[in-house]
């Protein structure tokens, strides 16, 4: 047990010394790429259409985002509904970077059920893409929440690992932006029903979001 704290308090400190060595030591001028404005994002994607909510200011004001989205997508046809919120950064070199909502939601007062890895398919995606599932529950209510971290073409389960993977981002391609995509599914009757709701609606998001950090 020692071990392993000792490897994970090791690893934390060798991430952060190539971080700082990369972001600040690096010649390559960095390349702030021109997304557009979040709000310009599809309204209808397929036979979903999407309705605004706003954000309060505390919370934006704890992830300080330079761009985002928070929508409700619902579908024409079977009335589902979910819940998407973009966090975009444009740059991590100056130590902004997204959070897990596993750090996030206990805060709000939900408690955790459950943390699983999940996949799915996507149009115009090699293979399949990985994606965290987490249920949670506050009062009466349960939730199930599938997020990622998306770094240009990349995909990561792990903020850990979206930020070492920031650093050849930069090296290669001038790059570190990153957007923290999560989806919210209300449960409201068996709980595989909202699972598979949550990731089919990811599937149908992915490529749009994919195209718009290109």
């Amino acid at each position: 047990m020692n071990f392993l704290r000792f490897r994970a308090v090791w690893l934390a400190t060798a991430l952060l010394l190539g971080q700082a060595f990369v972001y600040y030591g690096a010649s390559r001028a960095e390349v702030i790429p021109a997304i557009q404005p979040w709000a310009n994002f599809p309204n209808r994607i397929g036979s979903w259409h999407g309705e605004d909510v706003a954000v309060d200011q505390p919370s934006l004001d704890r992830l300080h985002p330079d761009d985002y989205l928070n929508r409700v997508y619902s579908n024409d046809g079977s009335g589902e509904s979910n819940a998407i919120f973009i966090a975009y950064f444009k740059t991590q070199r100056d130590g902004r970077a997204p959070h897990s909502p596993q750090n996030c939601l206990p805060g709000s007062g939900w408690q955790s059920l459950s943390n699983v890895r999940r996949w799915f398919r996507a149009p115009g995606s090699p293979g399949v893409v990985a994606v965290n599932e987490y249920l949670v529950e506050k009062d009466d209510e349960n939730i199930v929440v599938h997020y990622w971290f998306q770094q240009n073409h990349r995909v990561f389960t792990s903020e850990i690992k979206a930020q070492f993977y920031a650093m050849p981002e930069l090296l290669a391609h001038g790059r570190t932006d990153i957007a923290l995509v999560r989806i919210i599914t209300p449960v409201t009757g068996p709980l595989g029903t909202a699972e598979r709701e949550g990731l089919d609606f990811s599937a149908t998001v992915f490529p749009t979001i994919r195209d718009w950090l290109r």
